[in-house]
C-alpha cells in the first residue's frame, strides 16, 4: 500500500505570510514577469490614457510605476498585505494616478 508524504508548503495565500514577506525583504519584486518584458504585449491590449488598471496582488513590484512612466494612467494596486499597501502609498503618495488600497478578507 502506498502512502503519501504529507508536505508543508508555503502560505502565500496568507496576509501574514505576505507582511513577514515584505518586512524581512522590502525591496522590489515581480514574481512572474516584470513590466520592460511585457511592455510590447501590453501595448497592444491597453491604450495609453483610456483604460483604468487594477493591479491585484500587486506586491512591491514596480510594474505600476514603470507603466505610469510610459504614460499610463489611472491605477489601484490592491494587495492583502497591510505592510507593502503602507508602504507603497508612501512611496507614491506623489503620483496621483497610483491608488494603493489594503484588500482585507473578513
Amino acid at each position: 500500500m502506498m502512502t503519501l508524504e504529507i508536505t508543508q508548503t508555503q502560505a502565500y495565500d496568507e496576509p501574514w505570510y505576505r507582511d513577514n514577506r515584505h518586512t524581512e525583504d522590502p525591496g522590489p519584486s515581480d514574481w512572474y514577469q516584470n513590466y520592460p518584458s511585457l511592455s510590447p504585449l501590453l501595448r497592444l491590449y491597453i491604450h495609453l490614457n483610456h483604460h483604468r488598471v487594477l493591479v491585484v496582488g500587486c506586491g512591491n513590484s514596480a510594474f505600476s510605476e514603470y507603466m505610469v512612466g510610459d504614460g499610463y494612467e489611472d491605477f489601484v494596486n490592491i494587495d492583502i498585505s497591510s505592510v507593502v499597501i503602507e508602504a507603497m502609498q508612501k512611496k507614491y503618495s506623489n503620483r496621483p494616478h497610483l491608488t494603493c488600497v489594503y484588500l482585507l478578507f473578513v
